[in-house]
């Protein structure tokens, strides 16, 4: 298959599931307020975010094996890949092991140190009937999708994904409506995640009747996996380190509310890597085979990943209050409104981010061991800030953490890639990019505040929606345009191509 075409089918699986993850993303959490209140709500979200520190079994070999494919995969070396892969099963049989016991001593330890008033053997079954289904994955065909992701077919994934999600949503909407216990919820939705498992190896049997996991495995091309524990764990940190601290040094009611307005940035964040898995396996071949061309697509690639990205969060920014207030209007237990909580929010995934195509030079190009300690300053910083101001100003405080570690992280991967060479042009460039997309921001955010809409519903959030992110999105990939002629000139030549293309 042509890359044009991996890339289409990546973006429209990739757009598909997302909104699919996000309507029903958005449905479950209202029913489990209104089902079985905040707490139980709090409770999931905890637990999601902890799940996250656990997978960190995972996390090493996947992002390493991916790095070492891509050269295979752009040399059509099969006896490489082969390698590669059967080094990469052995890993996931052994740590997959480990993965469960960390499950069963997270189910025993967990509901005794957290402040809860729900009893202890709920707490363990539905930690367990969270993480059984992830484990089996694991064992199973976790090494497949690193194949898929380096190939340009992560569009697969995803297709069984939405799939996969859907049918677990719709039976927990079902069973939620019908009255039945979370636990049940729970349970039923386990089930139906081994869906995902038969389909992918039964893909990958077919399509990849080649590959054989008992080939000589090269262990050497996955060595960098402890460097790249230490960079996933530091992305853990980031993510979900503002979930375990309030939940430590406040309630479960508190993390209800962070975790409704993470909820929604995440979304718009995983949209954002959809369209960075789409377009990396493609930068990866290119920086590859033909450096001459690479300099042109990657400033091309990072001006408008950075726009749309931050397109994407002035329009989250402007809605989320109206929104969350339609969404939360008969929950009393707590009050999920807070003003400042908005931009804090935006300013954490701008920074986050801005960083995500120099992130990807670095696992593109295999530096994994020279970016190491970066990675641990930026976690440090992430903790001890947010442990610092947590006890005073609550979740602001956190953000504040989070916020000032992502800056840090950015600046630094923006200056080792250009510095090193990784990518053939002038940091100032880049520099002058971000900046200007920070001005668009706060130029759009300050001119909508003075748009007075009557948001009281759903449709009236939608209807306004709309033409609100048709003028953002025109507004920033015109200014960027505009500044950056030759980046425009590029992206239009390469439409240019697939449209005649499509036409012969």
């Amino acid at each position: 298959m042509r890359d044009t075409k991996k890339i289409k089918y990546n973006l429209l699986f990739g757009i598909i599931g997302q909104v699919v993850t996000l309507v029903l993303g958005i449905v479950i959490p209202r029913l489990v307020l209104t089902s079985y209140g905040s707490e139980v709500n709090g409770l999931l979200a905890s637990i999601t975010n902890i799940y996250a520190y656990i997978a960190i079994v995972e996390a090493g070999v996947a992002a390493a094996s991916c790095q070492a494919l891509y050269k295979a995969i752009a040399d059509r070396n099969r006896d490489d890949i082969n390698g590669i892969m059967s080094a990469t099963n052995r890993y996931y049989h052994k740590t997959g092991i480990v993965y469960l016991l960390c499950i069963i001593v997270f189910a025993i330890v967990y509901p005794i140190i957290v402040d809860s008033s729900m009893p202890y053997p709920m707490i363990v079954l539905i930690i367990l009937f969270n993480g059984i289904g992830n484990v089996i994955n694991y064992f199973f065909h976790g090494k497949y999708l690193i194949l898929l992701k380096a190939d340009g077919k992560n569009y697969v994934r995803i297709g069984v994904d939405i799939f996969t999600t859907t049918f677990k949503q719709l039976s927990k909407i079902l069973f939620m409506y019908l009255g039945f216990d979370v636990v049940l919820v729970q349970f039923v939705a386990m089930l139906v995640s081994f869906a995902q498992m038969v389909y992918i190896t039964v893909y990958i049997k077919k399509k990849y009747n080649w590959l054989n996991l008992k080939a000589t495995p090269n262990y050497k091309s996955i060595s960098q996996t402890k460097n790249v524990v230490i960079h996933q764990i530091n992305y853990l940190v980031v993510s979900n380190t503002d979930v375990v601290i309030l939940t430590a040094f406040s309630n479960l009611m508190i993390v209800s509310v962070y975790s409704l307005y993470i909820l929604l940035f995440n979304m718009v964040d995983k949209i954002l890597h959809v369209v960075k898995d789409a377009l990396e396996f493609k930068v990866a071949n290119c920086f590859y085979t033909n450096r001459e061309s690479f300099a042109n697509l990657f400033r091309a690639y990072e001006v408008y990943y950075i726009s749309f990205s931050f397109a994407l969060y002035s329009v989250v920014k402007f809605f989320i209050l109206p929104f969350l207030s339609v969404y939360t209007a008969d929950v009393v237990d707590i009050n999920y409104i807070v003003e400042y909580l908005p931009l804090a929010f935006v300013l954490v995934k701008l920074f986050t981010t801005a960083k995500y195509p120099y992130d990807a030079m670095i696992h593109i190009a295999g530096c994994f061991k020279q970016t190491q300690n970066s990675a641990i300053i930026e976690s440090v910083i992430n903790i001890v800030v947010s442990l610092g101001l947590v006890h005073r100003f609550g979740i602001a405080g956190v953000l504040i953490g989070t916020i000032v570690a992502a800056c840090y992280r950015m600046l630094y991967l923006s200056i080792y890639v250009h510095r090193h060479n990784l990518i053939p042009y002038k940091l100032s460039s880049s520099f002058k990019s971000l900046a200007l997309n920070f001005v668009i921001f706060f130029a759009i955010d300050m001119v909508s505040g003075f748009l007075k809409l009557r948001l009281t519903s759903y449709v009236a959030i939608f209807i306004a929606c709309i033409p609100y992110a048709l003028a953002v999105f025109f507004i920033y990939f015109s200014v960027n345009s505009l500044f950056e002629i030759k980046s425009f000139k590029y992206l239009f030549s390469k439409l240019r191509q697939i449209v005649l293309k499509h036409r012969n």
